[in-house]
């Protein structure tokens, strides 16, 4: 007699076997990110006789497979249509690093960034940044053609060629690791169009200004980039960019 927990931490296990060679992968030159500065799942079956039963360890369990589910991100990559992955490169001298990861799931997407030396009781946003056209990039003074930087998302002013949003944020832990997650509906991918993951940090996580802590958490804090939702001229470029993931569609 089979226990559905049993069945579904074996599933669970038994995906986060897979080698990462299976998914589609998509890299990016180290220099790459700094320039910026401006596997289907394996389905539960059930087969017809067996029994199913919820034992008395089931709470335990189900904490378990939740415990595997956070370690093994390709457990819930059901469906995609395609899965990109990137490292995670510093900027400066940040000295953060990591992985991301990208399935695209018809006309929406979920990306995942795996980090790790982040300063604890920092505060740190992660920004969603998509480019239709990379080749319209770096037309301006001390710009490089073809190559996408945060200068993009401001010029030319009456019609930026990228365009960014908020996918994440957190105050980093004692650990330093932290790992951000964001889903995005309805959108259309251009063939030969770029994803960047940009992770602003904003420095110690205010204790005693609750307005200024959400404006660490909820604006990437560059005055630049439109004031006053994106950052207050009173804070000043508070924001600044420590890491970046960076995807090419084909």
């Amino acid at each position: 007699m089979k226990t559905l927990e049993g069945t579904l931490i074996k599933k669970t296990l038994g995906l986060c076997m897979i080698p990462n060679g299976q998914a589609k992968t998509d890299g990016v030159a180290v220099g790459e990110a700094s320039q910026w500065s401006g596997v289907p799942a394996t389905k539960l079956h059930v087969q017809k006789g067996d029994s199913v039963k919820l034992s008395r360890f089931a709470p335990l369990a189900i904490f378990t497979l939740m415990l595997v589910i956070g370690v093994c991100p390709n457990a819930l990559a059901d469906n995609c249509s395609q899965t990109l992955q990137a490292p995670v490169n510093a900027v400066g001298d940040s000295g953060i690093q990591g992985t991301a990861q990208i399935c695209i799931q018809g006309n929406s997407i979920t990306a995942t960034m795996r980090t790790q030396g982040l300063v604890a009781t920092n505060a740190y946003t992660i920004w969603f940044v998509y480019f239709d056209n990379p080749s319209l990039c770096g037309f301006y003074a001390s710009g490089t053609p073809g190559v996408c930087t945060g200068m993009d998302l401001i010029t030319p002013a009456n019609n930026p060629v990228g365009v960014f949003g908020r996918m994440d944020g957190t105050v980093a832990e004692a650990s330093g690791v932290a790992r951000f997650t964001g889903r995005f509906r309805g959108l259309q991918f251009s063939h030969g169009s770029a994803i960047h993951l940009a992770m602003f940090g904003h420095g110690p996580a205010s204790t005693t200004d609750n307005r200024f802590l959400a404006r660490q958490l909820l604006t990437p804090q560059r005055p630049p980039l439109g004031p006053p939702g994106e950052g207050t001229p009173d804070d000043g470029a508070v924001g600044k960019l420590v890491a970046a993931a960076v995807f090419s569609l084909p």
